[in-house]
């Protein structure tokens, strides 16, 4: 990822921990975050390794997603 990439990132998060909705989102997710990993402590191994396996490629996605955005 070349410097103006990273600058632009950056911008988008700050931009993000200023945004109200953002913010509410955020204070949702944690609540979310908290109870699946509640639950991730229920699940044997290869249910856990399926949501996490899950999660890492939606988190990926997003990531890309957000990339391709900045490139704009």
């Amino acid at each position: 990822m070349d410097q103006t990439m990273t600058e632009r990132l950056v911008a988008v998060y700050e931009q993000a921990r200023q945004d109200v909705e953002y913010r509410q989102l955020l204070d949702e997710y944690r609540v979310l975050e908290q109870r699946l990993l509640t639950q991730l402590e229920t699940m044997d191994a290869q249910q856990r390794s399926a949501v996490l396996d899950y999660l890492g490629l939606a988190g990926e996605m997003h990531r890309k997603l957000l990339e391709l955005a900045c490139k704009l």
